[in-house]
């Protein structure tokens, strides 16, 4: 089901997580996506000092030389990368390429690799995980999810079938709210030093077809449990207010199959004219 597309001609399209097709696609971009990370080298590093307070250092790393980008670009193209041509036919020139970024966009991925894993966990199609995935699920993943959430992954695609971003959603008939949980763009976007205009706005997109969503379901409230630092900085610039509830509100209780945590931040969708403030996206009325 598509709900919204852009000037770019990127669209976002909600697949239900009882698509096993799907499923069997996303572990596979997933596991793209992985292979890069492991070849993604951070250029800072989190200490503490001697007032007790984190910092961020820079490691003054070696200049990174063409040779070492071509190095890890031939060492996917061997893997037989699912992402690899999209790589190449959007970024054919290798001055603008690198594999070197920030600690904190390293620990994001591997933290949304985690949300992914929880998320396919609960299609109970255990045979369609990877062997990595089926032997790190715990007790935390084997939470018994009840039928009556319907679960999605909204997912920004193109003509060409490249991969943009995406972020899973649940809803229960129940609440009123709509859960959002994962949300991130490509990893290729972050081999770019300069990024092509439809690599940007990714977040912007998908929390459109979020709100289209919710507006289509009869929603009123985006709810986003514990977001990473990053994206703490994209909820505040997008309205979105942080709670800290230490008592079993109703909103923890709706997030409790997913996230038992504290921290959340809402957006109230009924406090805004519009499901977009960009005209340039249009939203698809189903």
């Amino acid at each position: 089901m598509e709900v919204a597309q852009d000037q770019f001609g990127r669209k976002v399209i909600a697949y239900n997580t009882n698509n096993t097709e799907f499923i069997k696609h996303f572990i596979r971009l997933r596991d793209s996506e992985k292979q890069i990370l492991q070849l993604l080298q951070h250029i800072d590093n989190l200490v503490e000092d001697q007032n007790e307070k984190f910092i961020y250092i820079n490691l003054n790393l070696p200049v990174e030389t063409i040779a070492d980008v071509t190095r890890k670009l031939n060492q996917l193209q061997q893997k037989n990368n699912y992402l690899y041509p999209q790589l190449i036919n959007t970024f054919n020139n290798i001055n603008n390429t690198t594999f070197r970024t920030k600690i904190d966009v390293i620990n994001g991925f591997s933290d949304v690799f985690d949300v992914d894993r929880l998320f396919m966990n609960l299609t109970r199609r255990y045979d369609l995980l990877p062997e990595e995935d089926r032997s790190k699920l715990n007790i935390i993943y084997q939470i018994n999810v009840k039928d009556e959430y319907d679960k999605y992954c909204l997912y920004v695609t193109d003509e060409n079938n490249y991969y943009y971003g995406c972020v899973w959603i649940f809803m229960h008939p129940n609440y009123p709210y709509i859960g959002m949980y994962g949300l991130r763009s490509t990893i290729l976007r972050t081999l770019l030093k300069d990024k092509p205009a439809k690599y940007k706005g990714i977040a912007k997109l998908i929390m459109t077809g979020v709100k289209q969503l919710a507006k289509l379901n009869n929603k009123n409230i985006i709810i986003v449990p514990w977001p990473l630092p990053a994206m703490i900085i994209i909820l505040k610039n997008m309205g979105f207010t942080e709670h800290n509830e230490d008592s079993q509100n109703m909103e923890r209780t709706f997030l409790s199959p997913f996230a038992g945590t504290s921290n959340y931040y809402t957006f109230n969708i009924k406090l805004v004219t519009d499901t977009t403030d960009d005209k340039n996206i249009k939203l698809l009325h189903i």
